[in-house]
């Protein structure tokens, strides 16, 4: 075997920095996040959604409008 010359060794590249796995608590954290402003934002768009059995009052005095017509 011949002898190696280690003097004239090519030079490296620099080692590049590993970049950090996102934690399942981030991925969490953004989709409750991400959820929380789409639920706004269709709150705010259609505030006039009916929600039945929310005001029983409401709904006795039509039926009873309609009962007597």
């Amino acid at each position: 075997m011949a002898p190696r010359d280690y003097k004239q060794r090519p030079a490296r590249a620099p080692a590049r920095k590993k970049a950090r796995p996102v934690s399942a608590w981030t991925w969490f954290g953004s989709g409750v996040g991400v959820g929380a402003l789409i639920t706004v934002a269709v709150f705010l768009y259609e505030p006039s959604i009916a929600i039945p059995g929310l005001n029983p009052s409401a709904t006795e005095a039509e039926a009873e409008a309609k009962a007597k017509t």
